[in-house]
C-alpha cells in the first residue's frame, strides 16, 4: 500500500478554551485496496467510482480544568 497524499491548512481560532482547527481533503483508489465490487446503473455508469473523495474538518478544543474556589471555614 502506496502512502496517502493529504493536503490542508491549519487554521487557529479564538473560542473561551484554547483550540486549533484543521482541514485536510485526499483521493483514494478503492481497488488499491482490494474493493472491485461494482454495478451498472440503468441509464449508464456505475453505483461506486474507482476514486473516493475523503474531506476531512476538525477541530480540537483544550478544555481548562475547572476553577478552584477556596472556601473559608
Amino acid at each position: 500500500m502506496s502512502p496517502c497524499p493529504v493536503t490542508g491548512k491549519m487554521t487557529g481560532t479564538a473560542h473561551y478554551d484554547p483550540s486549533i482547527g484543521a482541514s485536510a481533503t485526499t483521493r483514494l483508489n478503492r481497488k488499491d485496496f482490494g474493493i472491485a465490487w461494482s454495478r451498472l446503473m440503468e441509464g449508464g455508469g456505475v453505483v461506486v467510482a474507482d476514486e473516493v473523495d475523503i474531506i476531512l474538518d476538525v477541530e480540537l478544543v483544550k478544555k481548562q480544568p475547572p476553577k478552584q474556589t477556596s472556601s473559608l471555614q
